[in-house]
C-alpha cells in the first residue's frame, strides 16, 4: 500500500504467500518463491504466439501457393488417354484408327472409341487422327500446322494443344504408343 492507503500496482504478488515485493525482485523475500514479473510473462507469451503463428505459416503458405502447372492438364489428360488406348488394343489388338465412327445416331470420335473424355472445364484442344475431338468453350488455340496425329493397327500419336498464358504462341504436347511425353511447343517457358 501507499501513503494514500490505496493499492500499489507497482508492486509484485508472490503467487504462493501473496505478500507484495518490489518490482524487478526475483524471488519472494518473505517466502524465497521465484517471482515473475508481468513483462516477463508477456514477453514470453509473445514469443510464443509469434512461433506458433510462424509455424502456421510455414505450413499454410507453401500449400496456398502450391497451385498446379499451367501444363498440368495436358500432361495429366495425355497420360489418361495412353491408358485408355493401351486398354482398347488390349482388348481389340489394334488401336482405334478411325477418326470417327457412327454408333446409331451418335458419331463417336477417335477419343471416344477409346473411352475417354475429359473431365470437368477444359484448356487444351485434343487431337487424334488430326481432329479435333475435344476443344475448350473459346476453343482459341487450335494445334498449329505441322502437328501430326495418327493411329495405325499398332502405334498411335495424340496432341494437346493450349494457350496457357494469352500470347500468339500455342502450347503442344504429344504422347505416343511408347509413352513418350513430349513438350513439343513450350508456350511458358519460350
Amino acid at each position: 500500500m501507499n501513503k494514500g492507503g490505496e493499492m500499489n500496482t507497482d508492486q509484485i504478488r508472490c503467487p504462493r504467500c501473496g505478500k507484495e515485493n518490489k518490482p524487478g525482485t526475483k524471488f519472494c523475500k518473505y517466502c524465497g518463491k521465484r517471482i515473475y514479473s508481468k513483462s516477463l510473462i508477456n514477453l514470453w507469451e509473445v514469443i510464443l504466439l509469434i512461433a506458433v503463428f510462424g509455424m502456421i505459416l510455414w505450413i499454410v503458405i507453401p500449400n496456398i501457393y502450391r497451385l498446379p502447372p499451367k501444363q498440368n492438364e495436358a500432361k495429366q489428360n495425355l497420360k489418361a488417354i495412353y491408358s485408355a488406348y493401351q486398354q482398347y488394343h488390349s482388348d481389340h489388338h489394334t488401336y482405334p484408327s478411325l477418326p470417327s465412327i457412327q454408333i446409331g445416331n451418335t458419331i463417336v470420335n477417335c477419343l471416344e472409341i477409346a473411352d475417354w473424355k475429359p473431365a470437368g472445364t477444359i484448356r487444351y484442344n485434343y487431337n487424334c487422327m488430326s481432329i479435333e475431338a475435344f476443344s475448350p468453350a473459346t476453343n482459341d488455340s487450335p494445334c498449329p500446322p505441322g502437328i501430326v496425329t495418327t493411329a495405325t493397327k499398332d502405334s498411335f500419336t495424340i496432341a494437346a494443344c493450349g494457350n496457357v498464358d494469352n500470347d500468339t504462341t500455342v502450347d503442344v504436347w504429344t504422347i505416343n504408343d511408347s509413352k513418350k511425353l513430349k513438350n513439343v511447343i513450350d508456350d511458358v517457358r519460350k
